[in-house]
């Protein structure tokens, strides 16, 4: 069992906490922020990872070495004739 003034330390600390996000929720609504608070979603686990467009690692030397020969890889667009 936590001993009374463990749990006493605990209240106190999370009656501060409470404190402290309620100021920062307020003042954050003063200054013009608009997206909900309090909703315990990240920005970066939304936000999608997209991909560089460079190829990597094995795919990579594939493809220097098919540049270098002169081959066209399957995964490689023809170039765009211009008008």
């Amino acid at each position: 069992m936590i001993s009374e003034s463990l749990h006493s330390i605990y209240q106190q600390y999370k009656h501060d906490t409470e404190v402290v996000a309620s100021w920062l929720a307020t003042t954050a609504k003063a200054f013009g922020y608009s997206d909900p608070i309090g909703v315990g979603e990240s920005s970066t686990a939304e936000t999608p990872v997209k991909p560089s467009g460079r190829l990597k690692g094995k795919e990579r030397k594939k493809a220097k070495a098919a540049q270098a020969s002169g081959e066209k890889l399957p995964e490689q667009l023809p170039e765009p004739s211009k008008p």
